[in-house]
């Protein structure tokens, strides 16, 4: 019987607030009773509605309607909402997780791993950067350095990144040394290229290097 009329509130629900936004929504949950669901379940619809409101504006005017099967939107909505927290960056260690590339923010740098180095340039909203460009980045195997940004006047605090492309190497010795080779680099920006921590440098570059392994292991 309390079934029953759950799905009975939900359909009022649905017909009296078909053609509205999210916003529009929540102000009619305020102004209407509906007894039969909590505040958490209207606020995880009105979530719902306004992540539809951002995919199909993400769709017409950032990828040009390409359509919904498209999943930039999807990742542009995962990438720009999803995976922020509240100071505005990634949270550590979160995965955002498409069929184009994976992003992990790590305590040190973001972790960029793609079968197609466009994707890294597609990412930053770049055509340009740090003397390479997106119609000759096909040779690409591996990249680390600051995150891009207009000024390009960069700091030693300023956020790096760490780009792997997943399909120059099939062979695990080759797929390792790349990894390994690039942790190298953002070792040393880690410790301020101090030659004097040569052991906590070359440390620190094979533990991470393990863990970037397992995670493209994990998505072969």
């Amino acid at each position: 019987m309390q079934k029953d009329m759950k799905i009975t509130t939900l359909r009022k629900l649905y017909l009296k607030t078909y053609n509205m936004n999210s916003i529009e929504f929540i102000e009619q949950m305020y102004y209407s009773e509906f007894d039969g669901l909590n505040h958490i379940e209207l606020f995880e619809q009105a979530k719902q509605m306004h992540k539809a409101e951002i995919l199909a504006a993400a769709n017409t005017l950032l990828y040009h309607s390409t359509g919904p099967s498209d999943t930039a939107a999807e990742q542009y909505y995962q990438e720009t909402f999803v995976s922020k927290g509240s100071d505005d960056t990634l949270k550590e260690n979160h995965i955002v997780d498409t069929n184009k590339m994976v992003l992990i923010k790590r305590e040190d740098y973001l972790l960029i791993l793609s079968d197609n180095p466009i994707h890294l340039f597609n990412h930053f909203n770049v055509n340009e950067m740090h003397g390479l460009y997106i119609d000759k980045c096909e040779h690409i195997e591996g990249l680390c350095n600051y995150i891009p940004k207009e000024d390009k006047n960069y700091g030693l605090t300023d956020p790096y990144f760490v780009f792997i492309n997943t399909s120059k190497h099939k062979n695990p010795i080759k797929v390792f040394g790349l990894i390994m080779h690039e942790m190298m680099h953002m070792s040393f920006k880690k410790h301020y290229w101090d030659i004097n921590k040569e052991e906590e440098i070359i440390t620190w570059a094979e533990e991470e290097s393990y863990y970037v392994y397992e995670q493209l292991k994990q998505r072969q």
